[in-house]
């Protein structure tokens, strides 16, 4: 790698430039907004040859700083960690020098101990591959500008340990070996389907080569290049241009893997407890949430859910409740079922809820069941969607009446909450979706709309009266521990105990409570990308 190449850099150079091109690329494809980098990719580096660290000849990780001797580094922390920031030339003429982060050094030094490296670099794949089998494959680039000096490496020749590694598979493929040897010689060849011709080491090299799958085909396609039939993903005596064409093409995927998979999923789950005293079915509230849409045999985009607190005075406020939460997530084909989140879908829907409710309510001569009837159900409620979470922009969109409370949560800080009361502003006749027709224009001028941005990571509350003043109380007192002790809560005996500790200290209402936690996780790394 000490030999000169295009100019006043050695290979070494050349190959670290190219290297920290193609991983600030990376960073850049996977940043989606300010602070917002999505985990599209795992990346390996790994030196073979001189060992800096460790000393002497070997393999060892080749990123520095604070990545120092990691082996597969998620793309947000890469981004995060670079070992510098310096000065390099702008690639247009005549432009003032730019700033770029860098992440690997140029080393060089002793002999090319190759079926080691590849031999290291299979070990982290498998492991990879096993938690990431719905993933695209990985792919392994091997850059070189030497003979192999190790062969054999534990009784296996250098053919032996290419065709373990390239065994190793996702559900979407085997691991893709390509392999680029560097040189200032003449005679370059890109993407050969063909070794003939060929001085050594390029047969040996092209012969454990990777085939190039159709979407790699299409990237070298995309670039200007068109591969034969069985073109393999090599290149021989390549110089710098080649270098980083050879990089772009063999990193560039899907953000989605080929299984169509959102960039994030959520997972939804629900506490509650009845009032002391009271058994589990005198529980009022309601909850629930799920998937909706998407294309059969995909994970869907979108999801909904729903929380309601049915008004403990008010007649059969329960079945009220999950009248109002079974209509909200589930799709109805009489006006009755899934609305759009817009005020006049939203009155139409009470509309069809109040003449559901008056349809499936028995009849009755009992004097107090009519007094307690013409008096009306209620129940406070937020329902909301979570979208966009198979693209780019994910976000959260939400209706409210009453005293149901949702909280955004990013990094255990509030990002906000909705609808924005104070811990002085529960009362006990809050505003709800009531059974009364007489006060349908009344619920429709006073439904409250609030969207956000999603991120990775994320977590939602949603948390009737009770509960919602509880955690509103703590925000406003500063309460730094809050969001990390309801973002642990692992079991419904944890919530209940929870609850009982507060009620004893009166510092929570003894009430119906209910607190639905939905966390956006981003869905491991579609990619793993390993440099040798």
């Amino acid at each position: 790698m000490s030999r000169p190449w295009d100019g006043n850099v050695t290979l070494a150079q050349g190959a670290a430039r190219a290297i920290n091109g193609i991983l600030l690329e990376l960073c850049l494809r996977a940043q989606k907004g300010q602070g917002i980098s999505y985990h599209y990719f795992d990346i390996g580096m790994f030196g073979y040859g001189l060992r800096p660290v460790q000393g002497g000849e070997g393999v060892e990780s080749a990123f520095g700083g604070a990545l120092s001797g990691r082996a597969l580094v998620p793309i947000p922390e890469i981004r995060d960690n670079p070992i510098a920031v310096r000065e390099v030339a702008s690639a247009d003429l005549g432009a003032p020098p730019a700033r770029a982060p860098l992440w690997v050094e140029p080393m060089q030094g002793y002999r090319t101990p190759m079926c080691e490296a590849i031999a290291v670099a299979g070990q982290h794949v498998f492991e990879w591959a096993q938690g990431h089998q719905e993933s695209f494959p990985p792919i392994v680039i091997n850059i070189t500008d030497g003979f192999v000096t190790d062969e054999p490496f534990d009784g296996a020749s250098l053919k032996d340990w290419a065709q373990r590694l390239t065994t190793i598979a996702t559900m979407d493929g085997t691991t893709l070996l390509f392999n680029i040897f560097l040189s200032p010689d003449p005679g370059s060849v890109m993407l050969p389907a063909t070794d003939a011709g060929l001085p050594s080491p390029g047969p040996a090299l092209f012969q454990i080569s990777s085939q190039m799958p159709a979407p790699i085909v299409r990237n070298a396609q995309a670039s200007g290049i068109t591969p034969d039939p069985g073109a393999r993903g090599f290149a021989f005596n390549a110089d710098s241009n080649m270098l980083v064409r050879f990089l772009e093409i063999g990193t560039r995927v899907e953000m989605r893997d080929l299984r169509g998979r959102p960039i994030m999923q959520i997972q939804l789950v629900v506490f509650s407890t009845q009032k002391d005293g009271y058994s589990p079915d005198e529980w009022e509230d309601g909850a629930g949430g799920g998937a909706i849409g998407g294309v059969p045999g995909q994970d869907p985009p979108d999801a909904r859910f729903a929380v309601a607190d049915g008004a403990t005075e008010t007649y059969d406020s329960r079945r009220w409740a999950n009248q109002l939460i079974t209509s909200f997530l589930s799709p109805g084909h009489d006006g009755g079922g899934r609305p759009d989140l817009g005020r006049g879908t939203m009155s139409a829907w009470f509309k069809a809820m109040q003449e559901r409710w008056q349809a499936q309510t028995p009849a009755t001569d009992d004097y107090i069941d009519r007094l307690k009837l013409d008096q009306g159900t209620l129940a406070t409620f937020v329902g909301g969607e979570l979208t966009g979470l198979d693209g780019a922009a994910p976000a959260w969109q939400a209706a409210a009446l009453g005293d149901v409370i949702l909280f955004h949560v990013r990094n255990e800080r509030l990002v906000t909450h909705f609808p924005p009361l104070s811990s002085k502003d529960f009362d006990s006749a809050p505003e709800g979706i009531t059974t009364l027709p007489a006060y349908l224009g009344r619920m429709s001028d006073r439904l409250l709309f609030q969207h956000g941005r999603l991120a990775p990571g994320d977590m939602i509350f949603i948390a009737t009266d009770a509960f919602a003043k509880w955690m509103i109380t703590g925000v406003e007192r500063g309460d730094g521990a809050l969001w990390a002790v309801l973002g642990s809560l692992g079991h419904p005996a944890t919530f209940a105990q929870l609850v009982s500790a507060e009620r004893r200290t009166m510092a929570l209402k003894d009430d119906d409570v209910t607190l639905m936690r939905i966390r956006l996780l981003a869905r491991p790394a579609s990619t793993l990308v390993v440099c040798l």
